[in-house]
């Protein structure tokens, strides 16, 4: 049987396929490994690819209000991966946030060296944690 990850071995980090350099996220692999993975997921759950909404996370809840918060490579990021409605992207993960619930966690966090407006939220929640595990779904971020 072949493996389903076969098709993202190319973009593992190796000695010849080093990681990106510097802070920036690395976009490109980063969605390559979520949209895999939410395929994976999606099979696996019993469902057909067919009836996947593959749909970019950006283009169902971007803006430029956002656009004007993230990163640029995290925008860019979320303009590649698929935002599956009612899928748990793993069993303690939901998902991806949408844009309320990304910005709120800057409010949780108590950082006495970031006072300024434009650094309240520099902290955001990527993925979310499943709300039937946790009292507060901040996941990963």
């Amino acid at each position: 049987m072949t493996s389903p990850f076969l098709s993202i071995a190319k973009h593992r980090v190796t000695a010849d396929h080093p990681p990106k350099h510097g802070a920036d996220l690395d976009y490109e692999r980063c969605a390559v490994l979520h949209n895999s993975l939410a395929i994976y997921g999606w099979v696996r759950s019993g469902r057909q690819v067919a009836d996947m909404d593959k749909r970019p996370w950006w283009t169902k809840h971007g803006s430029d209000l956002l656009a004007h918060y993230l990163r640029p490579s995290l925008v860019k990021f979320l303009k590649k991966v698929f935002d599956l409605p009612k899928a748990n992207f793993f069993y303690y993960v939901s998902g991806l946030a949408g844009p309320k619930q990304m910005a709120g966690f800057g409010e949780l966090i108590a950082d006495p060296e970031h006072k300024q407006e434009d650094e309240r939220n520099r902290f955001i929640t990527l993925y979310l944690t499943s709300k039937d595990l946790v009292t507060k779904p901040n996941g990963i971020m």
